[in-house]
């Protein structure tokens, strides 16, 4: 039975209503569905908290006390230091920095229609041992004020290798050497070393500065005979990054870092 015109109009439109209604529906679950602006702020802050870690831990793979890292990190701007545990990352648990990171992010629907961006605070644990630094994890944020450290004392200075050597110049063996060396009067804060081995004396001087992760190094070398042979050298700057010499008597006695690099 053929409908009539009114029916036929009448059915279109409530078609035509069904259709923008699914649609309709379809876009909000959609606009509902995505990632928030706090969820990818918090990885941000998490990313931020990774690399604020390696940073802290530094290239070297030594020894750092809770003070050293906190020292590192209550300087920093792009997080601030709540809490700290731990006594040095020479432990099996190491030190554990406790630091607030602001992570930003927009909302981000599966419809984006170009969401503002949003900031947000995080507080993460991060793990610092001699030789790894952990995973961040989330954490409720302590309440208290970030900690904050005294002014540091300027790290020690070396002697030059020609006063050094000046103050050497009448040295024959280990005994005249310390004695030598005490006459300079030297920052207390710098290591001396001293080992004699096979007719050569060899003498180390470093002067650690943490708040740089470096060190400064003044070697010495004497060798035995008529005349007595004494070298005193820095060696060149590359030799004294992680991996290279440590300033060590024994590294003296063998005239290591002697000559520049090629």
């Amino acid at each position: 039975m053929p409908a009539d015109a009114d029916g036929w109009q009448s059915c279109r439109v409530n078609g035509a209503n069904r259709k923008t209604m699914t649609i309709f529906l379809a876009a909000t679950l959609l606009a509902g569905c995505g990632r928030s602006a706090a969820e990818n702020a918090e990885d941000d802050a998490a990313r931020k908290a990774a690399q604020i870690g390696k940073e802290i831990h530094g290239v070297r793979n030594d020894i750092w006390t809770a003070e050293d890292l906190g020292r590192r990190a209550a300087v920093r701007e792009d997080a601030k230091l709540l809490a700290i545990a731990g006594s040095d990352t020479g432990t099996k648990d190491g030190v554990t920095l406790t630091l607030k990171i602001t992570g930003t992010g927009a909302d981000q629907p599966l419809i984006s229609s170009g969401e503002p961006e949003q900031t947000f605070e995080f507080c993460f644990d991060v793990r610092i041992t001699r030789y790894e630094v952990g995973e961040p994890r989330k954490v409720a944020c302590p309440a208290n004020a970030p900690i904050t450290y005294p002014a540091q004392q300027a790290a020690p200075l070396l002697p030059a290798e020609d006063k050094l050597k000046a103050a050497l110049a009448r040295v024959t063996d280990e005994t005249s050497a310390r004695s030598a060396i005490a006459d300079l009067q030297l920052d207390q804060r710098v290591r001396t070393q001293y080992v004699t081995r096979d007719g050569v004396v060899g003498v180390a001087l470093r002067a650690d500065d943490a708040s740089a992760h470096s060190f400064d190094c003044r070697l010495v070398r004497i060798t035995r005979g008529q005349p007595v042979k004494l070298d005193v050298w820095r060696p060149a700057s590359v030799y004294l990054q992680p991996g290279e010499l440590s300033c060590t008597a024994s590294e003296a006695a063998g005239g290591l870092g002697m000559r520049p690099p090629h």
